[in-house]
């Protein structure tokens, strides 16, 4: 409606409703006048505009050569424009590498790995039945290990073993990138990461802060021991000294509900040793390489001779024990690697696995 129509109306006889801007015909004009064409054309053009009278909607017009013309150009360029950021993707893949930040991963998540048969045999099968009968193990990741990797380890767990694995994986500090020019940089500066999770390790073993992944390993124990169930469960490397804290805390409730004599407990190549997990009463063994550096600096492998020094100063010695997993030539970290430990083409592996399928099934 125009300026101009609403000019036409007699004021005198309309009064505004300012909170709607719904022109009114007061009573006694009502009565005694009648109302103007015009007004009537006017109000029910207002009643129409406020009860959303749907617009007219114009007939499509067939779009000529010129708006042809137009789409193209529009197409060709949204194509210039993906092609533009793939370029720059590729260029940025190039440089930096395929990255992963641990600082984006959930630290204590859990993630189940079923047990897959090799081939279709009836013994695979038979096997697959079996784990399925079984709780799963609980699997808890060393240092300096993401989720990719976390996984992979609970596969070869599940494979070697014939079992469930439940991962809890212990997320890490560090970032790692592959594939790009710069990616040795980023690595070099990333490993400032792997002395946090060292700096972690410290702190699990004097009880200091709160570690999220021990909390949901704990969480994860109550749950299974209160429910009357046989928990197996093994750490490798930092995950033996989570499980450890984790435990130790645990016994510290006091629970009646908990029976720890239906716990198996394996430490893999660990930074804890036996004192370490508290006084709790469970099953316990642990496997490892002669020539594993962490657990021979702060392990199951430290000499007799230097245990007191071990408790004495754990902090500085768990930091200086990057140089081990960094001694080029060295054999530590394949030693330390779980699946050199558990590796069932070598006679040290095989014993290995057989130690723990007998505390398991014990």
């Amino acid at each position: 409606m125009s300026i101009g129509h609403l000019s036409a109306l007699r004021l005198d006889a309309v009064t505004v409703n300012r909170g709607r801007g719904r022109p009114q015909v007061s009573e006694g004009e009502a009565k005694n006048e009648e109302t103007p064409k015009d007004s009537i054309a006017v109000s029910q053009d207002l009643q129409e505009e406020e009860a959303g009278t749907p617009e007219k909607i114009a007939p499509e017009v067939p779009r000529g050569a010129l708006g042809g013309l137009f789409d193209g150009i529009g197409k060709a360029f949204g194509g210039i424009l993906e092609g533009i950021g793939k370029a720059v993707q590729g260029i940025f893949a190039g440089i930096f590498g395929k990255t992963t930040a641990g600082a984006d991963e959930q630290d204590g998540e859990q993630i189940m790995q079923e047990y897959e048969p090799k081939n279709d045999s009836a013994g695979e099968r038979a096997r697959a039945e079996e784990a399925d009968k079984k709780t799963s193990v609980i699997f808890v990741n060393g240092a300096g290990t993401h989720r990719e990797e976390a996984v992979k380890g609970a596969e070869m767990l599940s494979g070697t073993l014939g079992r469930n694995v439940d991962l809890i994986h212990n997320a890490t500090a560090m970032t790692r990138s592959e594939g790009g020019l710069l990616s040795p940089l980023i690595n070099a500066v990333g490993m400032t990461g792997f002395l946090t999770d060292l700096q972690q390790v410290g702190d699990d073993h004097a009880g200091r802060g709160t570690n999220q992944c021990v909390e949901e390993v704990k969480n994860e124990l109550r749950k299974r021991l209160m429910a009357g169930e046989d928990v197996d469960i093994i750490g490798h490397s930092q995950g033996t000294t989570i499980i450890a804290r984790a435990i130790k805390e645990l016994n510290e409730e006091h629970n009646p509900g908990i029976n720890f004599q239906n716990l198996h407990v394996i430490n893999m190549g660990g930074t804890a040793e036996r004192q370490d997990y508290g006084t709790a009463d469970f099953n316990y063994d642990h496997v490892e390489l002669p020539g594993d550096h962490a657990a021979y600096t702060v392990g199951e492998l430290v000499p007799e001779q230097d245990r007191a020094r071990r408790d004495a100063e754990f902090d500085e010695l768990i930091k200086g024990s990057i140089k081990g997993f960094l001694a080029e030539g060295g054999n530590y970290n394949r030693d330390h690697d779980p699946r050199r430990i558990l590796d069932e083409s070598t006679t040290a592996g095989l014993l290995n696995i057989q130690k723990i399928a007998k505390l398991f099934d014990s």
